[in-house]
């Protein structure tokens, strides 16, 4: 079906960072997943359901352009809207034939013969098109009930070869998956500078950034902001935790999750130093404790220089080891990196992201924010 609504084989996944209308159709069904089912019959209707039942606990459902008729036909007040997949229909082609005895005096033969020869018929033809089914070459229903659009012509799947369909496994594999992102931004004086080229500052960079995937994100999704910098002049270490990390659509304070991440992205104040190894080693004891195995479970540490503070006791390779003894196989955490600027300590940051198997990736201009976005939340 999503190769039909796509018009080709869906081989990776979508762009999250700047989705096309394909892309953010894809990321609408996304959405709508809460497990991968390991049998298909898990994920299908009840045979006692009802069409109505079915799509009152979903947004859209994948059904005939005759249950549809149908279901208006009854409920005309309520009714539902069709939408046809990529201009088209998909085919489902349903044959007629003889069971049982064939002979020409075998009860009820002549009756079955009689019986297809009316399908075939101009007449038969018109009957099944106007009882809302299509006509063996494609032709569309000539009923027209409420909220349904019918297809000019119906479509066939393409034909998916064999890489192809492995890639599609593997896309899907990783948008099944509920990604839970406690994020970790630098909120030293230096956010407030510029990257090369660029007119906009690192801070406000990551604040477009935040803006940008909240617009996409799963309201199932888990998030959390923390921020770093020194509180004072002696370069003491202050470690903000501006929100917990809680599903995106739960209840906060009287708003959504996601809506008060992104007002703590906003009102948060830029100054001090980068105490980066401290806060490292305490967001990551926060996620380790605040695992959920019904996700991907990540840190995401967003700076724009080196470690620089006077009073933490960590260096990097006491963090590293911290790291090596607290990460927990039954717990699995990664660390994503970002360092905005040559400034970063792009060094340090590659090895607290291999320590816990994550990645890292160097933001040199505005023009690599996007790759950065998908290396960051959804590099599965």
């Amino acid at each position: 079906m999503i190769t039909l609504a796509n018009g080709g084989p869906l081989a990776k996944a979508p762009d999250y960072a700047g989705p096309s209308d394909k892309d953010l159709a894809v990321i609408k069904v996304e959405h709508r997943i809460t497990s991968l089912a390991g049998n298909d019959g898990d994920v299908l209707p009840d045979q006692d359901d009802t069409l109505s039942e079915v799509t009152s606990r979903a947004s859209a459902y994948v059904t005939t352009e005759r249950a549809v008729a149908a279901h208006n036909a009854v409920d005309p007040t309520v009714p539902l809207a069709a939408v046809p997949l990529a201009g088209g229909a998909a085919s489902v082609p349903l044959s007629v034939l003889g069971v049982g005895a064939t002979a020409d005096d075998a009860p009820g033969a002549a009756s079955a013969r009689g019986f297809r020869a009316y399908l075939t018929s101009a007449s038969g033809l018109a009957a099944l098109r106007a009882a809302g089914l299509r006509a063996p070459d494609g032709a569309a229903p000539t009923d027209h009930p409420a909220g349904v659009a019918y297809a000019a012509a119906p479509l066939r799947p393409a034909a998916v070869p064999l890489p192809v369909l492995q890639q599609t496994v593997q896309a899907w594999r990783g948008m099944h998956s509920r990604i839970s992102s406690m994020v970790l931004v630098d909120a030293s004086g230096s956010m407030n500078q510029h990257l090369a080229g660029g007119a906009t500052s690192r801070i406000d960079l990551v604040r477009g950034l935040v803006g940008n995937v909240y617009q996409t994100a799963s309201p199932r999704a888990r998030s959390g902001v923390w921020f770093f910098h020194t509180s004072n002049e002696l370069g003491t270490p202050l470690v903000e935790r501006a929100t917990d990390l809680a599903v995106n659509e739960s209840a906060d304070a009287g708003r959504q999750h996601s809506d008060v991440v992104v007002q703590a992205m906003s009102d948060v104040t830029i100054k001090g130093g980068t105490p980066l190894y401290q806060a490292v080693r305490e967001a990551y004891a926060y996620t380790l404790d605040e695992y959920d195995p019904g996700y991907v479970n990540q840190l995401v540490v967003l700076s724009d220089g080196a470690n620089r503070d006077t009073t933490s006791p960590d260096t990097l390779g006491q963090l590293l080891t911290y790291l090596n003894e607290a990460k927990d196989p039954q717990r699995p955490v990664r660390i994503i990196c970002l360092g905005y600027g040559a400034e970063a300590d792009i060094g340090a940051l590659q090895a607290i992201a291999s320590a816990t198997g994550g990645r890292a990736a160097q933001v040199n201009s505005p023009s690599e924010m996007k790759a950065a976005v998908n290396l960051a939340l959804f590099s599965l």
